[in-house]
């Protein structure tokens, strides 16, 4: 009875960790989609500034003043790609921090459920050991009584002769 609820109790605790690791992962997946969102977001808004330029290079006639804003434009577009990329980067390492994490994780479980098989059978073993010694003191207990009660009989039987 103990056994099986020990092992339920394992199960279900394997089942925690599963669901923890299942929230895990959706996590990290949220924030992956959160980032590819912002990053088309980002492309999205870059394709209308880069659409407001071109109309602004149409409407201004002087050159000059139109390379200077599409300088400054491509320096900004730059700017913004450099910014996503270094998001991706650490939106990347953190997706690595969780895998290893999860790893880390299924290790201490393993662990986890080791330790816990041995001290389960070491405690099989000491009810065994105890059971051993308690009919071993019922043993000699009987030895006991058995020399007693041949005493008895052989002073019996020498205050009969």
């Amino acid at each position: 009875m103990e056994r099986e609820i020990h092992t339920i109790t394992e199960k279900r605790d394997s089942l925690e960790n599963q669901k923890k690791k299942i929230v895990e992962l959706e996590t990290a997946l949220s924030v992956r989609k959160e980032s590819l969102s912002l990053q088309k977001k980002t492309e999205d808004h870059l394709l209308m500034q880069e659409q407001k330029l071109k109309e602004e290079q149409e409407q201004k006639k002087d050159a000059a003043g139109c390379e200077i804003v599409c300088k400054n434009a491509l320096n900004d577009i730059r700017q913004k790609i450099r910014n996503l990329a270094e998001i991706t980067e650490q939106l990347e390492t953190a997706a690595k921090e969780v895998k290893r994490l999860g790893m880390e994780q299924d290790n201490a479980q393993k662990k986890y459920d080791t330790k816990s098989s041995e001290l389960q059978q070491q405690k099989e073993m000491l009810e065994q050991v105890s059971d051993a010694e308690r009919r071993e003191k019922q043993a000699e207990t009987e030895s006991i009584k058995v020399s007693e009660a041949i005493r008895r009989q052989d002073e019996d039987r020498k205050s009969v002769v």
